[in-house]
């Protein structure tokens, strides 16, 4: 029960935050000066309230997701704009239990027009044998998905991995040389789960990421992507995620 309570927490730490950005972003009359100190109080008022409720999150959680995840390896993928969340996150995954499977940076190029046609002809020459692209959604993201799934993760059904040492690293060297992704050598191994953590992208690049972690997850059963985790009650939440989708 104490722990249904954290997590009921949690999620009105995550409100809060969310009622708060919408707050800001409202428009305001610029040209009424009462409206506009009163939003701005407001503002304060509430970023306050977030700020108490992440401490509670903070003092709470460890407890509640302890063994959460144990022995459940998670790698994390970053674009450069969520470089700075990944050691937070990867904190509360120590916490939950979590066997660290490594962190990728999926570089600009990797979600750029520009790279398009080079990071599909990559993944097609280097896709781990058996695993198959999708021939109705050919855009990037999905066969990088679909590619990088079947080399990095788990299958949900064996827990075997699903392609061999050698086509994993193969893979990833070739998308590590040609600039799309960055990765320290001999620290990625096959995950049972998958965080993708993003930043402010637009455009073609947030439908590429977008539609990378849709076809990533159709080659495991557990990942979960959030786009600017700042707060410790969002960070929390992306763990508490993953840990019902591995329950």
């Amino acid at each position: 029960m104490a722990k249904g309570v954290v997590i009921a927490g949690l999620g009105f730490g995550i409100a809060i935050g969310s009622a708060l950005g919408a707050f800001v972003l409202a428009p305001v009359d610029r040209t009424d000066e009462e409206a506009v100190s009163r939003a701005e109080q407001e503002a304060r008022e509430k970023a306050q309230e977030a700020d108490a409720s992440d401490e509670v999150v903070e003092a709470l959680a460890p407890a509640a997701l302890a063994g959460a995840l144990e022995q459940r390896p998670v790698l994390i993928f970053a674009t450069s704009e969520a470089a700075d969340q990944v050691g937070p996150v990867r904190t509360w995954l120590n916490r939950s239990g979590a066997i660290d499977a490594g962190q990728i940076a999926l570089e600009r190029r990797f979600s750029d027009q520009e790279g398009a046609d080079s990071l599909k002809t990559i993944v097609t020459n280097t896709l781990p044998a058996g695993a198959q692209l999708s021939e109705n959604s050919l855009d990037p993201g999905t066969h990088a998905g679909e590619a990088l799934g079947s080399a990095l993760m788990l299958n949900p059904e064996t827990g075997e991995p699903q392609a061999t040492e050698e086509e994993r690293a193969d893979l990833l060297r070739s998308l590590r040389d040609a600039g799309f992704i960055s990765y320290a050598s001999g620290t990625i191994l096959p995950a049972q789960g998958i965080v993708i953590l993003t930043g402010e992208e637009e455009g073609f690049a947030q439908r590429s990421l977008e539609n990378f972690a849709t076809a990533l997850d159709t080659r495991g059963n557990a990942v979960t992507s959030a786009r600017g985790v700042d707060r410790v009650s969002e960070q929390v939440n992306l763990v508490v995620r993953l840990r019902d989708l591995l329950s």
